[in-house]
């Protein structure tokens, strides 16, 4: 009779408790899809934040190369321009250079020419031609 009386009890008590459990359940459910959605919404947040940084990367290392190229592209047009300078330089100095053995020949010419003028008349060519080519 009282292992009856416990059974009941135990029944009574159960009864009693299984809507609280089932409530309790219920809101540890509720409870758990909130923390999905809000994971869920965290997670795409993330992703759309992975998304935007990566295409500033993406702009930004584009940039980066554009920069360098133009960079190396001016330095090489500095050197250019200066190996230009140079080279004109060299080439103004050398036509310089030209010009004035140009005009010394020239004067040479002269000189030779008067030279065997003046010896043309003359019974010491030989001598005269001697020192005076020694002259020039």
């Amino acid at each position: 009779a009282q292992n009856v009386m416990e059974s009941e009890i135990i029944q009574c008590q159960l009864l009693t408790s299984a809507p609280f459990l089932l409530m309790c359940h219920q809101d540890a459910e509720s409870r758990h899809e909130q923390q999905i959605n809000k994971l869920v919404l965290e997670k795409q947040e993330l992703e759309w934040n992975k998304e935007s940084l990566q295409s500033k990367i993406e702009t930004m290392t584009s940039q980066h190369s554009e920069a360098v190229a133009s960079v190396k592209n001016k330095m090489f047009l500095n050197v250019l321009s200066n190996l230009k300078g140079k080279y004109q330089l060299a080439a103004e100095l050398n036509n310089k250079g030209v010009n004035s053995l140009k005009e010394e020949l020239k004067l040479l010419r002269v000189r030779l020419f008067f030279f065997f003028y003046s010896c043309l008349n003359k019974p010491q060519i030989s001598i005269v031609l001697i020192q005076n080519l020694l002259w020039i």
